[in-house]
């Protein structure tokens, strides 16, 4: 016997013949196995042929040929891991791919029992709040020695399907707050019994009722005057008609609250933002955490966690930002089973940038240079500095006169000089020192230092001429030695 395997002879059984016995062969079955991936590695045709002859040389050699898928079964899985209840029935794919044989796919949605198709695609349907985990399987149509198919990996996607959630973000102030003012009236205090220590003894006294003045806060509702339509009564040809007509009332203004998408703090000082957080139909989510995060306001993006809180029972939070530079701010939700995450709009905090300056000296004659030096805060500064301005109060002008901008040193610090020249009189100018804009990479806002007066022109000392008539008159103490002294002679 011999085998036969796309030409090629692969071992067979001893052939020694033996004349004595009909059987020739020692092994009936001849057991015998072949790897196909030998001789077709991925997928084709393979030749097998079985050869036999007896001892009379009587020959059979019958053959077949088989077709070999030696390709391994690959599987894929896409879709959505997170979806809204409103967007209905989401769909998971599941792609296989394989040798001539073809693929058949099964899958089973939440461990529910498998669905078996044929072909290379399958949409799987997924609906319903909650977590959800599509588990699938591939298979080709070529069999083993065993008689069973080959089988890909199982894949698994998980989908969040949950409820949209909104969350808001802002900063509360209170709008149309009470007018208050500190006035003095009158109140009385009843009569009443109080100890006092007579003689280093405590006794009981009883004073009567009297009256005193005391310092109080009033406070009252702004109020503005508004027109609005009343219908009034008249009698027109002889018949009453109602009539519409305009007046103007005074209407109070009820404090309230207002949330606003950007705020302005002092340098230093830190401020309060809130917001909400629930569901889109409204339904408040309570005791769930909420992080807010902060950038520089500088066009980096470059978002950090500032803070953690928990949601009040009505989805209500409010965080104390510490003082910092002019920020970004948003309020991020991770989401849970059944709730889709949420991330805040972006709200603005303005920190203007603190300018300390002072000016000697403060007052000079005219053609002479008076010297600002100061430091500009604020935490950071660019290796290049910060441009500032000079800003110089004239008295003719309404806006501040500008002369060219100057830049900081890297550690903030600057000095200007400035001089009017000649000049006539004596003149006060105000200088101050202000940022001319925020720059990308100083995230502080627009600032002005405090107002700096400086005099021009030396005053000319006055002569008082009351001293001058009173030494006249002999009452100056140069005149009376005069006076003395004329009488003596």
């Amino acid at each position: 016997m011999w085998a036969m395997i796309n030409g090629i002879q692969v071992n067979s059984p001893a052939q020694t013949p033996d004349t004595s016995v009909w059987q020739q062969c020692p092994d009936w079955t001849w057991p015998a196995t072949v790897d196909t991936t030998d001789y077709v590695p991925t997928s084709g045709s393979l030749a097998v042929t079985l050869g036999g002859t007896n001892a009379a040389g009587v020959a059979s050699a019958p053959s077949e040929t088989l077709d070999v898928d030696n390709q391994p079964v690959e599987l894929s899985l896409s879709g959505p891991s997170t979806a809204s209840t409103a967007s209905g029935t989401q769909y998971v794919t599941a792609t296989a791919g394989g040798g001539p044989s073809g693929v058949t796919i099964g899958c089973s949605v939440d461990g529910g029992t498998e669905r078996w198709q044929n072909g290379s695609t399958e949409l799987m349907a997924v609906s319903g709040a909650g977590a959800h985990v599509v588990s699938c399987q591939a298979h080709n149509g070529a069999l083993d020695p065993q008689g069973q198919y080959a089988y890909s990996p199982t894949r698994s996607w998980s989908l969040d399907i949950g409820q949209p959630t909104v969350s808001t973000i802002g900063f509360q102030k209170i709008a149309d707050p009470l007018v208050c003012a500190r006035v003095r009236q009158r109140t009385s205090v009843p009569a009443r019994w109080v100890r006092v220590r007579r003689h280093h003894k405590l006794v009981k006294v009883r004073r009567s009722r009297h009256t005193k003045t005391v310092t109080v806060k009033r406070c009252h509702a702004r109020m503005v005057w508004r027109r609005e339509q009343v219908l009034v009564k008249l009698r027109r040809h002889g018949k009453l008609v109602w009539v519409k007509r305009t007046r103007r009332v005074l209407v109070p203004l009820i404090p309230h609250s207002v949330v606003n998408a950007s705020t302005r703090v002092a340098y230093g000082h830190g401020t309060t933002v809130s917001g909400w957080l629930g569901t889109a139909s409204g339904a408040a989510l309570g005791g769930v955490p909420v992080q807010i995060l902060t950038a520089p306001n500088n066009g980096s993006g470059a978002f950090t966690a500032a803070a953690a809180t928990m949601t009040a029972a009505d989805g209500a939070w409010s965080v104390q930002l510490a003082p910092g530079p002019s920020r970004l701010v948003e309020a991020s939700y991770a989401g849970t089973t059944g709730l889709l995450p949420a991330t805040s709009p972006t709200v603005e905090l303005n920190v203007p940038a603190r300018i300390s300056v002072s000016a000697t000296p403060r007052k000079l004659p005219w053609r002479g240079v008076v010297t600002l030096r100061g430091h500009l805060n604020g935490g950071y500064i660019p290796p290049d500095g910060v441009a500032l301005r000079l800003l110089i109060k004239l008295p003719h002008r309404s806006k501040p006169y500008q002369p060219l901008p100057f830049r900081t040193d890297a550690e903030g610090n600057f000095i200007v000089h400035w001089t009017w020249g000649g000049g006539s009189g004596v003149v006060s100018y105000r200088f101050a020192i202000a940022t001319t804009a925020t720059e990308s990479d100083f995230p502080f806002s627009g600032s002005r230092s405090r107002w700096i007066r400086v005099t021009f022109g030396l005053a000319t000392p006055r002569r008082h001429h009351h001293r001058h008539r009173a030494a006249k008159r002999g009452h100056s103490k140069h005149g009376a030695r005069t006076h003395r002294r004329r009488k003596h002679r």
